[in-house]
């Protein structure tokens, strides 16, 4: 029979995991709460970059391209005008549809404050049928080479034809995935965003 009491190394044991508990929980807590800052954090990050996409009701973003003739052009060189900006490629069925429309409109609107912009997404197309298509179909209005894909990814380009309606002060008007869009609809959009502007 043992008569000898409780072992003197029990609460020394206990103390030890006890500590070993505290610890652990300490950890886990701060863990939590680094999860937690990098979550707010990234979601915040995730709405910057949703609000910077363009869209109507917010500025359009300047860039700077070639041109087919090698000049650099900038969207801002255009300021104070109507811009319809129009992303296509040679190989584009629905682009090459609205190709007429965009020029007669180009024709009929360039000395009244309108441009059209074309936009080839020279990443995705063959660059020695650019000039080619252009003279077949009698392009006259200014198209600019997108060779990295850099332009169309800020304009979320995910489709082509897309086409940006910008209103005189920059502010996008609208927004139009796919086509083609008939003359009587671009001009339509361009009474539209020249009534709108202040």
């Amino acid at each position: 029979m043992n008569t000898e009491g409780p072992s003197p190394r029990l609460p020394v044991l206990l103390f030890h995991v006890s500590q070993r508990w505290v610890l652990f929980q300490s950890v886990v807590i701060i863990l939590s709460l680094l999860w937690l800052f990098f979550s707010v954090l990234t979601a915040q990050q995730a709405q910057a970059e949703v609000i910077q996409i363009p869209q109507k009701g917010f500025s359009a973003p300047n860039f700077s391209l070639l041109d087919t003739q090698g000049q650099e052009l900038q969207l801002e060189d255009f300021q104070g005008q109507a811009i319809i900006l129009n992303f296509w490629a040679t190989w584009c069925p629905p682009c090459k549809a609205e190709m007429p429309d965009l020029q007669n409109v180009f024709i009929q609107k360039q000395h009244s404050g309108v441009v059209v912009l074309g936009v080839n997404r020279t990443d995705q197309d063959n660059s020695l049928e650019i000039d080619r298509f252009l003279e077949s179909y009698g392009i006259t209005f200014p198209v600019l080479l997108d060779s990295s894909g850099e332009i169309a990814k800020i304009y979320n380009v995910s489709a082509l034809p897309t086409t940006y309606f910008i209103r005189p002060d920059g502010i996008i008007h609208k927004v139009i995935v796919g086509g083609p869009l008939p003359q009587a609809l671009l001009l339509a959009e361009i009474q539209q965003m020249i009534q709108e502007s202040p």
